[in-house]
């Protein structure tokens, strides 16, 4: 108020003039379309099984305007959200659903967040959503996610490892798609006393070309893990427009690689995101325009700890000349010269 009565001062307005005043601008503050979430953080206490755990988010559109989600980011792939639709008129009410899969992370206390981008009129804003819980890890699945190249020979395999005193009765073990074949070893227990089996996955010779985003589903009769997700992509690489080098990368103790992308029409390069399918693994990248765009990765120590362990963090793929190496993939965003998702092996041998 003091800012009005010093403007009225500077202006010379009348009270009624001031009262005006305030008042257009008031109604032009809620004009703007915006979200109000009832919680934007829950706590989900306990989280354990093989089931997802979704958590929801309520909203309303408090505003005058209409609002427009423009993305959904999460901070891992254990995080799935779902929202429809993406288009909210004034009082509208809506419901963001952030689903956890227990599955493929480590025992102990975690925080997941979302953030949610959406547009009102010409202004960009974002709202962040947490959810805390504990995770039981009675039964884990590593890695946490899997790319399954087809143009690479050998096995792409998961590990189910169980710290129960009975092993689960797995009724099936199968993939979502046709292309993708599935083999489960017989369960015994591994050097720690914990049981464990070995899920192969395996491409068909009539995979088509592309990127498929898939689910290796493991069924048993256990009412807590009764259906257990572990997310899987299954590339198919025809002759790309743009190239990687080196392709794949190998990463050695904690030295770093440098991987160049070009356009075989040698138009400008623009990369939007680089993810990785292990956490282990750390990427940063070219900004803007470039004719050569440039992503550096290297891993992270402290975060290659574990051999697929509940609770642990690395999964152990193969093992040469006694040393432990681990197999996973970076994937690049790439807006300009077209849009489009490189998916790079790397393997690495960590320090």
């Amino acid at each position: 108020m003091e800012r009005f009565l010093h403007l009225r001062h500077r202006l010379n307005l009348s009270t009624a003039s001031l009262f005006v005043l305030f008042l257009s601008l008031v109604q032009a503050s809620q004009a703007r379309g915006d979200l109000h979430f009832a919680n934007a953080e829950i706590d989900a206490g306990e989280v354990r099984g093989g089931m997802p755990a979704p958590q929801r988010f309520a909203f309303v559109n408090e505003g005058a305007e209409t609002v427009e989600i423009t993305g959904l980011h999460v901070s891992c792939g254990c995080l799935k959200p779902t929202l429809e639709p993406r288009v909210y008129k004034p009082g509208q009410k809506g419901e963001l659903v952030l689903h956890i899969n227990p599955l493929v992370q480590s025992a102990g206390k975690h925080t997941w967040t979302a953030q949610i981008a959406y547009r009102t009129g010409e202004e960009l804003k974002e709202q962040t959503l947490k959810v805390f819980g504990t995770i039981i890890a009675e039964v884990a699945v590593q890695p946490a996610a899997l790319t399954v190249f087809a143009e690479h020979a050998g096995n792409h395999s998961l590990v189910l490892t169980e710290l129960r005193a009975k092993p689960l009765a797995l009724t099936s073990v199968q993939t979502t798609s046709p292309f993708l074949h599935v083999k489960c070893s017989e369960v015994k227990k591994n050097e720690r006393g914990h049981w464990e089996r070995t899920i192969t996955l395996e491409p068909d010779k009539d995979l088509p070309d592309g990127r498929h985003e898939e689910q290796l589903e493991m069924a048993s009769d256990d009412p807590e893990y009764r259906v257990m997700r572990v997310a899987v992509t299954v590339v198919k690489r025809p002759k790309k427009r743009l190239t990687a080098v080196p392709d794949p990368v190998r990463l050695e103790g904690s030295a770093s690689r440098l991987i160049v992308i070009r356009d075989s029409e040698d138009l400008p390069v623009v990369i939007d995101e680089v993810t990785a399918d292990s956490p282990a693994l750390v990427c940063v990248w070219a900004k803007g325009e470039n004719k050569a765009a440039t992503v550096k990765v290297r891993v992270d120590a402290k975060n290659t700890a574990g051999s697929g362990d509940p609770g642990r963090g690395r999964s152990v793929d193969s093992k040469a000349e006694g040393e432990s190496k681990s197999r996973s993939a970076i994937h690049v965003h790439v807006s300009k010269p077209i849009s489009t998702i490189l998916t790079i092996p790397v393997n690495m041998t960590p320090p």
